[in-house]
């Protein structure tokens, strides 16, 4: 036993002291672990793009002081208001190819280079070259190029950076103004520079240490002529997908508000509503909810079982639920009569409360609700069937509902095309289009036309509510307390 405690101690022993003396394994360094001692560059300027070509070349030598799979380089692909149209024509690191991946982050193109699936350290010299294009500013009495070196998203120091210009021959640098270097931050004026120049030759670099986020910068001017500005047409064609999105928008909000406002929007009528004492005749408490509204909700339903009980057909019972800080009131219905003489509504609404039908049969009102509920849809079809054949509609409500689906319907596939298109131009065909198709998902859910009968059973009925809101407000307060006595019959 004392042996095989010994021989556990010494393993336990053995793996202590391997933890804390032998060397930690690899490590990956951060992304941003390495000294960069120089960066030199090289810019073939042309007339390949009227607006100016670069082509660059940039030999960066570094030293990682860790494991590391590579570094990151951001292209400009944006010079002002015009793309660069920035290509890559290889990466090298020490003389070989060197895989890298690209993607677009605040209006550059980022060079991620290296392997993934390796690490490296030491000193190692990585070559890039790419070209970009628009990359000279127009001004009055001259054209410029105004171009940053290394740039300004390092987080690492420079020791060196140094850029050489040179042009073609029938291309010369301006005397005046004068070539400049800048050394520093962002818009920086600091001249911790040297410049040479030539005809056909620019060679700058930097006389201390660049700190990260500083950059080298020159700028250097040409006579007008050399080089050509975007001409206008060829600056307004990348508005031509909007132009003509926004313009088949307006066609089509158009085509919608016009098939509305043949077979959507109601007759007009007068501003003056005359005082009814009474419902509309043949279209009883459904049909009258219905032509008021457009629809058949819950709150219909409730005034017909009401009316129900008015007529003899149930009885509404009431006892109390109990309750201590709010008494509960439990609501039940009993049934009267036969179905004979209801209309088809009143045969759904009783037939979903009642599972038999048969008089005298009792049922609790709140367990009924969902079945109500659920039959919203039927009513609401039925309705609209027996209305428009009343002549209270010109056009079935129900009918009307996807009258203007082909207008939706083509708006959202413009949509889908903007997205994917058209928004890389300009965002605004992308919010005229969720307007329009705002507009007519609303002229849709308006797509419900009266007939003039229609209309004017419409204003009967609020002729009737503003009756019943002024002469009868008090006594409809009493009669919808929730203690109210009911009548016999109710």
């Amino acid at each position: 036993m004392k042996s095989c405690l010994q021989r556990v101690s010494k393993f336990l022993l053995l793996v202590l002291v391997a933890f804390v003396f032998l060397p930690p394994g690899i490590s990956v360094a951060s992304v941003d672990d390495f000294i960069i001692h120089s960066l030199d560059a090289t810019y073939e300027l042309s007339r390949d793009d009227p607006q100016g070509k670069l082509t660059i070349t940039e030999n960066i030598d570094l030293t990682f002081e860790d494991n590391n799979h590579g570094i990151l380089r951001a292209i400009p692909d944006k010079y002002g208001d015009d793309d660069t149209n920035p290509k890559v024509i290889s990466v090298m690191r020490d003389d070989a190819a060197e895989p890298f991946t690209t993607y677009s982050e605040n209006n550059n193109l980022v060079l991620k280079i290296g392997n993934p699936a390796l690490t490296i350290t030491g000193s190692h010299k990585y070559e890039l070259k790419y070209s970009v294009e628009n990359v000279i500013s127009f001004y009055d009495d001259h054209d410029e190029l105004y171009w940053d070196v290394n740039g300004d998203l390092w987080l690492q120091n420079f020791e060196s950076v140094t850029a050489t210009v040179t042009t073609t021959e029938d291309l010369s640098f301006l005397e005046s103004p004068e070539p400049v270097c800048y050394a520093g931050y962002f818009a920086s004026r600091d001249q911790a520079c040297e410049l040479s120049a030539s005809a056909n030759q620019l060679i700058v670099s930097t006389t201390k240490e660049l700190e990260q986020n500083q950059t080298l910068t020159f700028v250097a001017g040409f006579a007008k002529g050399y080089f050509v500005p975007v001409p206008l047409w060829q600056k307004l064609i990348m508005f031509i997908p909007g132009i003509i999105f926004v313009f088949a928008q307006i066609i089509i909000f158009t085509s919608a508000y016009r098939k509305w406002r043949k077979l959507g929007k109601d007759y007009p009528d007068s501003p003056v509503i005359a005082v009814a004492f009474g419902p509309p005749k043949d279209l009883g408490v459904l049909g009258s909810a219905y032509v008021y509204d457009d629809a058949t909700v819950p709150k219909h339903i409730s005034a017909s079982i009401i009316d129900l009980a008015v007529r003899g057909y149930v009885r509404i019972i009431e006892t109390d639920g109990g309750g201590i800080l709010k008494k509960k009131t439990n609501r039940s219905l009993e049934l009267l009569k036969p179905l004979n003489g209801l209309t088809s509504q009143e045969v759904t609404i009783l037939s979903a409360l009642f599972d038999t039908t048969e008089v005298g049969e009792v049922v609790d009102l709140d367990t009924k609700k969902t079945k109500l509920h659920a039959k919203i849809a039927e009513l609401s079809q039925s309705l609209s069937a027996e209305m428009t054949n009343k002549g209270m509609y010109e056009v079935s409500p129900e009918k009307a509902k996807g009258m203007l689906g082909k207008q939706i319907g083509i708006t959202v596939g413009m949509l889908f095309l903007a997205f994917i298109g058209v928004a890389l131009f300009t965002p605004l065909p992308i919010v005229l289009g969720f307007i329009s198709l705002f507009a007519i998902i609303g002229l849709q859910t308006a797509m419900t036309k009266r007939s003039r009968q229609g209309v004017e059973v419409k204003k009967e009925l609020e002729g009737l509510k503003l009756y019943l809101g002024m002469a009868e407000k008090d006594r409809l307060a009493a009669m919808q307390s929730a203690n109210a006595p009911l009548a016999e019959n109710a």
